[in-house]
């Protein structure tokens, strides 16, 4: 949609820089930046009521809408950040594409991301208090698809059968923070694109769905992960402690 010849996209990079702040204040209500966790890496993530673990990282969407741009996807793509948190990725990918669709869990940070959402007018963004985990939920209506690690507990077999639901064509778009092992090359294969720069947190890889996955080993990771229990779950680098 244009608006006095300024389409939508354009309009929210002009907005980038204000919803960065408003982001910013929203991160100081909800965590009051006390128990926020530093990684070893210098990733600090914050906790929230979500399952699993589950996390909030500050993000500032700059990286992810370079690449949007150097890849030159089809901006009538469904974009979907699976974590949304308080946004920040969605609203980046505003700038480039026309639907966008944020999952978050923890309604705290649904609700500060919707009013954000709001006070900027923004109408391409769908901010969906959902846990994108859940076995009945389909993810054939996204072409692309972001996430940076959202929980730790159970995160590559709940994640690794998220992805399997994708749509044969599917680009997804990660954190260097993700376990490689989650894209088996069965059904999934590393574009060269892959954006990789000095740590390994700041490297946004880039994959796509190349082939559709049998219900049945869908169903067998997600009844893996709900066997595991958190003292054996799998472990990770950035796994907080409890």
């Amino acid at each position: 949609m244009n608006v006095n010849g300024v389409s939508t996209q354009q309009r929210v990079r002009q907005l980038l820089p204000g919803i960065k702040r408003a982001i910013l204040k929203a991160e100081e209500g909800l965590t009051d930046r006390k128990p926020w966790q530093v990684h070893a890496e210098s990733s600090s993530y914050a906790m929230t009521q979500g399952p699993n673990h589950a996390v909030y990282h500050s993000s500032e969407g700059g990286s992810l809408l370079t690449t949007l741009d150097n890849l030159k996807l089809d901006p009538g793509l469904i974009f979907g950040d699976l974590g949304a948190g308080l946004g920040m990725a969605c609203f980046a990918a505003a700038g480039y594409f026309n639907d966008v669709v944020g999952f978050e869990v923890d309604e705290r940070f649904h609700n500060a991301a919707e009013e954000i959402r709001i006070s900027f007018g923004l109408d391409s963004i769908l901010f969906l208090h959902q846990d994108f985990t859940a076995r009945t939920y389909s993810f054939k209506y996204l072409g692309v698809v972001y996430f940076y690690k959202p929980f730790f507990e159970n995160f590559n077999l709940i994640m690794g059968a998220t992805l399997l639901r994708l749509s044969t064509g599917a680009i997804i778009i990660s954190r260097g923070a993700c376990d490689s092992s989650i894209f088996p090359s069965e059904y999934f294969r590393e574009l060269p694109e892959s954006v990789k720069r000095a740590s390994y947190l700041e490297t946004l890889r880039i994959y796509e769905k190349t082939h559709d996955a049998d219900p049945s080993l869908i169903k067998h990771l997600l009844s893996q992960a709900e066997q595991t229990s958190p003292d054996q779950a799998i472990s990770s680098p950035d796994r907080p402690g409890k």
